[in-house]
């Protein structure tokens, strides 16, 4: 193994967790801020959930870490012993704790585009079973974890090794391919608008794509820089693996903010207490007196230069008995409004 000690490896995971869970745990209030603040019809408390719940699994995760780290450093005398006692109960939960949030924060990836894709089931299919193989494989690391008797191997036992990997390497896939085929329904959206009203009205949909590569990314590359340590046999591994467990809440968390600011979007509405509710561009869509493009996008014929597009946990506004319009949002999903209006919301 690598030179860096158990013990070494151990401290600096901690510290490292505790700053980014005092991150996330700012982000987190922020989030609720917003949801609450900007309330969505529908979706406003199943989004409160999922952000919660995530905030939770980190929360246990960081706290039985430094639980852990306590009762090797200062209740044992053999620190090295005890951190690599994997099959003990705080490293077993907080195992359990990671490999939740991993999926809940996968499911949701997936939603979202299944939600970006007009609810085309069969775009999701090869990820779902990356999910499901994510989720069986996670679950038998866990089990191998707690049988583990093995204390001069650790997380390098060959069983947890095996499925452990199997586990991070089909969430990394999953996460790949679903932001990809996220970021390519927008960048094909974008083409439509550019091509029927020009190149200054693609803007939102540039800024919301590098928005969803950023966030999706994020992960995805924690992972592999994870996985790279484990595979060289270096206990450097373990810092990798407690960060995972906070950025796994902090990537969903930090995009509900950002598109609840109205961060994706030039010439922004603000609302009255000063916060950019949504963002929002020159860009409408008509159901009368309207044209159907080759993209499928209905073009009113009397208002080709204005529209709207709006980017947030948005409150529709302004909306007229006739008009249809097309919201698009990482944060909802597509539903009618009363009074006509019937928006088509990109994401859960």
């Amino acid at each position: 193994m690598g030179g860096l000690s158990v013990e070494k490896a151990s401290f600096a995971a901690l510290w490292v967790e505790t700053v980014l869970y005092g991150a996330y745990t700012v982000l987190y209030m922020i989030c609720m801020y917003i949801l609450i603040k900007r309330p969505r019809k529908g979706s406003r408390l199943a989004m409160i959930a999922v952000a919660s719940a995530l905030y939770a699994l980190s929360s246990a995760h960081v706290i039985l870490n430094m639980v852990r780290g306590l009762v090797a450093f200062i209740d044992e005398e053999n620190a090295e012993a005890t951190l690599e006692r994997i099959s003990s109960p705080l490293s077993v939960a907080k195992q359990v704790s990671y490999a939740v949030a991993a999926l809940l924060a996968d499911g949701l990836l997936i939603f979202r585009c299944f939600a970006v894709w007009a609810r085309n089931w069969r775009i999701i299919v090869f990820p779902v079973l990356l999910f499901i193989g994510s989720t069986v494989t996670g679950f038998v690391a866990v089990y191998h974890v707690s049988q583990a008797t093995s204390t001069s191997e650790g997380y390098f036992y060959r069983r947890v090794a095996v499925w452990g990997t199997a586990a991070y390497m089909f969430s990394l896939v999953t996460n790949i391919i679903v932001t990809g085929l996220i970021a390519s329904r927008i960048w094909w959206m974008s083409r439509a608008v550019q091509t029927h009203l020009g190149k200054q009205h693609t803007q939102v949909y540039s800024r919301l794509i590098a928005l969803i590569i950023e966030s999706g990314m994020i992960y995805a590359l924690s992972i592999l820089v994870f996985m790279i340590a484990y595979w060289q046999n270096t206990h450097g591994h373990k810092i990798g693996n407690d960060a995972l467990a906070q950025v796994v809440g902090i990537m969903p968390t930090l995009i509900i903010i950002r598109i609840g600011l109205g961060m994706d979007a030039h010439n922004t509405n603000r609302d009255p207490d000063g916060m950019s509710g949504m963002a929002s561009t020159d860009m409408a869509f008509a159901s009368t007196g309207s044209t159907r493009t080759h993209d499928g996008l209905h073009m009113d014929s009397h208002a080709r230069g204005r529209a709207v597009v709006n980017v947030g946990l948005d409150q529709d506004r302004g909306s007229s008995s006739n008009t249809r319009s097309q919201s698009f949002s990482l944060t909802g999903s597509g539903s009618g409004t009363p009074g006509g209006k019937e928006t088509d919301r990109l994401a859960p």
